[in-house]
């Protein structure tokens, strides 16, 4: 365990928490100020937005994809170094995509600063639970959850507003002062630790980053939703990419060949026993779960809202309203985790934060048109707590389960569960709304579009069927929730890592 003073290590949470919020931002800044880069870039419309969209997947994927590799160089070579490593990453690529001047030297830069900001996450997480006190980690830990969780939903707003003001190269301008002032707290505050005798798993670490960007790539590729017609287009309408069957098939190949490479290796990329672990199996089981749900209700609100709302712009205010009380739900359960660890094993804390996510999900599923949208208020905000209650005790519970050597691959994959998990809500649960929605417009009367009023009667008739796909989306939201109970029942306390 490295040694530091309390002063230096709540400096260091500091440091490490800014960078944190930054590269969160960054996640969905771009949503704010895409239709301004694609004017500015010339993009044509509309061949060129699925280009276009790759300003945003380029930025998630690679995010993804750094995480396991550079959480354990952080458990190899310290975590200082590598943190700074991964901030100088992310400043570099900000400066270029502030300079960028057409479309692939954008996705480009953005690559190199998910490269970056990705790895900050576990590499922060690992960090803190070395330098803070035991008795504060957990603490820690839900402080740098509810920063992450804050980043990446101010992130549209904040991108509006920045580009407003001052236009969107100064999006990506303001990283860079940001980035530096975390570097010098990191470099006062984070203890360097000496670089271990072990060696890095070269063979390892590109085969398992083979398996995650083939895989997140194909569920990209598979999902059938597209930038051109939006998340509740007819099936027939958004053609399946020929890569995804090659990526899927691909991505199995390589998780199978890391598999058989690690159980050769002395000093493997991952310690195959962690995965077989009760409590580590079992979180990462509750986090890929949870990141359904998380995708199927920010994926579905805007849906919905577009459903039932009188104009685009309405409809655009009230979801981002709606989700604003959803995320503050998740930071304010994420900030009181840390406290609440002192009294609860996170097993029962993770208990207690699904039944509350899932309890806000099932009054969603069965809201009415009639209540009107403010009534979903409240259960998203149920339903945010419950899942930011989650997240901390999720990844205290793995941390305080492993070596300090594991620290970094362990947290990195937390966070790895959560976002694949994400990517699936998105690919598979959209696809069970699309062929929900076939079944049930089928069963309408559906009036003739040249009989009077018939344009208008068939859009209300597609709105209600839309509301009831959605709301029997969330009834299946519920359904996960209830089933992630059953791993998080196995999450112990602290022990070895078999357990």
């Amino acid at each position: 365990m490295i040694q530091t003073s309390p002063r230096a290590a709540w400096v260091a949470l500091l440091a490490v928490s800014l960078a944190v919020f930054v590269a969160a931002l960054d996640l969905t800044v771009t949503a704010a100020v895409l239709p301004q880069l694609i004017f500015d870039f010339d993009i044509p419309l509309p061949d060129g937005l699925a280009d276009a969209a790759w300003i945003v997947n380029g930025y998630l994927i690679a995010y993804v994809v750094t995480m396991p590799v550079m959480g354990r160089v952080s458990d190899l070579y310290g975590r200082q170094l590598v943190f700074l490593v991964c901030l100088a990453l992310f400043v570099v690529g900000s400066i270029a995509a502030a300079l960028s001047t057409s479309l692939w030297p954008m996705v480009a830069a953005r690559v190199v600063q998910a490269l970056g900001g990705g790895a900050m996450v576990p590499v922060a997480l690992a960090a803190v639970s070395d330098a803070v006190p035991e008795r504060n980690r957990s603490l820690a830990i839900g402080l740098i959850a509810a920063v992450d969780t804050a980043g990446w939903v101010a992130g549209p707003s904040y991108g509006a507003w920045i580009n407003t003001l001052l236009g969107w190269r100064w999006v990506f301008w303001l990283n860079v002062p940001l980035g530096i002032i975390a570097a010098i707290l990191v470099v006062v505050a984070l203890p360097r630790s000496t670089r271990t005798s072990h060696r890095l798993d070269i063979v390892g670490a590109g085969l398992f980053t083979l398996f995650l960007l083939a895989f997140t790539m194909a569920l990209y590729l598979g999902a059938p939703a597209s930038p051109e017609s939006g998340l509740m287009a007819r099936p027939g309408e958004v053609e399946q990419s020929p890569w995804f069957w090659p990526l899927l098939l691909l991505s199995v190949g390589a998780l199978a060949g890391f598999v058989r490479w690690e159980q050769r290796m002395a000093e493997p990329l991952l310690d195959l026993r962690l995965l077989a672990g009760r409590t580590f199996a079992a979180a990462n089981s509750v986090s890929l779960l949870t990141g359904i749900v998380l995708m199927a209700v920010m994926v579905e609100i805007p849906v919905l809202l577009q459903a039932v709302s009188s104009s685009v712009e309405a409809a655009t205010a009230e979801s981002g309203w709606l989700l604003a009380f959803f995320a503050g739900g998740m930071v304010l359960g994420a900030l009181l985790a840390g406290p609440l660890l002192r009294f609860l094993a996170a097993r029962w804390l993770t208990v207690v934060g699904l039944l509350l996510m899932t309890l806000g999900l099932w009054q969603m599923a069965n809201w009415e048109q009639l209540l009107g949208t403010d009534a979903l208020t409240m259960p998203l905000a149920l339903a945010g707590l419950g899942l930011g209650l989650v997240t901390t005790p999720l990844a205290t519970a793995v941390l305080d389960r492993v070596a300090e050597e594991e620290r970094g691959i362990a947290a990195s994959l937390v966070l790895v569960a959560r976002l694949l998990g994400m990517t699936l809500g998105l690919s598979v649960l959209v696809t069970w709304a699309l062929r929900r929605f076939d079944v049930l417009i089928a069963q309408e009367e559906m009036p003739s579009l040249f009989a009077e009023n018939g344009p208008e009667l068939a859009a209300q008739i597609a709105a209600g069927v839309t509301a009831t796909v959605v709301t029997d989306l969330f009834m299946v939201t519920v359904i996960v929730g209830l089933v992630a109970l059953l791993p998080a029942m196995l999450i112990g306390g602290r022990g070895n890592v078999s357990e």
